[in-house]
C-alpha cells in the first residue's frame, strides 16, 4: 500500500481520527512528512514536517522535574 493511500484506510475503521493516523503514520510507519489536522507546520520544513514539529515541541517545553523544584509562595531557600 502507497503511504498516500494509508490515511483513508485507517479513517475507514472504527475509531480513528486524524491525529491518531498522523501518529500511527509518523511513528508506526516512519512518515517523516506528516503534518497534524489543524497545525499550522509550513512547506518549508518538507520533507520533514513530522520530525520538525516533534523537535519544536519538543524544544519548547519545560525540562522535566522544573515545576516540582519551584519554592512554595513566601518560603526562602
Amino acid at each position: 500500500m502507497d503511504r498516500d493511500e494509508v490515511p483513508a484506510a485507517l479513517l475507514a475503521l472504527p475509531g480513528m481520527d486524524g491525529r491518531t493516523v498522523t501518529a500511527i503514520r509518523t511513528r508506526a510507519l516512519g512518515d517523516p512528512d506528516v503534518a497534524p489536522p489543524g497545525e499550522a507546520v509550513p512547506d518549508a520544513r518538507r520533507p520533514w514536517r513530522s520530525y520538525a514539529l516533534h523537535h519544536l515541541r519538543t524544544a519548547s517545553a519545560p525540562e522535566p522535574g522544573t515545576a516540582s523544584r519551584r519554592q512554595p509562595q513566601g518560603v526562602q531557600s
